[in-house]
């Protein structure tokens, strides 16, 4: 927690563009602190205790996520696990966000129900698919595990489909890929790539730099654009788009309609619990 007076001026014009607040007096209100003060603070003078812990709580608990979340380093940061590193991390792309654009593609296996990590950013996603409804999420899904599709079943019927669209391609011999995920034009997040088991030791990055997202803009377009719609198949029904997918994956070629829905079932069951992974 930060200590004595701090010069926090742009930290609070990030906050205030960030947020959508038209006024000094908004940002008071949103902050609960004194319009009088916060004027002086945004004009560079510094904040004092108490006062400075109180923002800073209310931007991220402490000013290192303020200032990833509203005041992000430009350039490519290398983080060493994708599993391991801090949910902030990620949450951090994903807060103020209206739009991700994101590739699951060339991963055959996927972490059970019960693996209960990121439960913050998945708890966060999903009250902004189904509460609140401003985050809009487009993926692109290679169908290669029965499991990864029964959740991708289970999130169309829970999210619908105004504000999450799937597009996939089907089973194939794995290549290695680096996935990612775009933050509206603002960041990306690039890694994942493993082929067995949990990601515990990828190294990933992620890039607040304009060209660096653009570079990765004119990527996904294309991987887009080649992918067959799922959730907005004009051909016929989703769930049955799907299970031809899922039929395509070696063992899986004789697996019911009736079976699937058994499972997507019980995936709706355990999410109750914990959220399903977007």
């Amino acid at each position: 927690m930060p200590k004595g007076s701090q010069n926090i001026s742009d930290l609070l014009r990030a906050y205030k563009e960030r947020e959508g607040l038209s006024n000094v007096a908004a940002v008071a209100r949103a902050l609960d602190v004194p319009e009088t003060r916060l004027a002086n603070w945004m004009k560079k003078t510094p904040c004092r205790q108490p006062y400075l812990d109180q923002i800073v709580q209310k931007l991220g608990g402490s000013l290192e996520i303020a200032e990833r979340r509203y005041l992000p380093k430009p350039g490519v940061h290398v983080f060493s696990s994708l599993m391991r590193e801090s949910e902030e991390v990620f949450l951090s792309h994903f807060y103020g966000a209206a739009t991700v654009d994101e590739t699951r593609i060339g991963i055959e296996t996927y972490p059970k129900p019960d693996e209960r990590y990121r439960k913050d950013l998945n708890t966060t996603i999903h009250r902004r698919m189904t509460e609140t409804r401003d985050l809009a999420i487009r993926k692109v899904e290679q169908i290669n595990c029965v499991e990864r599709a029964v959740d991708l079943a289970h999130n169309i019927r829970t999210f619908g489909t105004e504000h999450y669209e799937i597009r996939v391609y089907s089973y194939a011999s794995r290549i290695p890929y680096l996935n990612f995920a775009i933050f509206d034009k603002r960041s990306v997040i690039a890694g994942g790539y493993h082929k067995q088991g949990r990601p515990d030791e990828e190294p990933f990055m992620d890039c607040f730099d304009q060209p660096f997202v653009g570079l990765y803009r004119k990527l996904w377009e294309y991987v887009w654009n080649e992918a067959e719609p799922l959730s907005h198949s004009r051909k016929e029904k989703w769930e049955d788009v799907l299970l031809e997918h899922v039929k395509k994956i070696p063992g899986n070629g004789n697996l019911s309609s009736n079976d699937f829905e058994a499972m997507v079932a019980q995936r709706a069951e355990d999410a109750k619990k914990y959220p399903a992974r977007y």
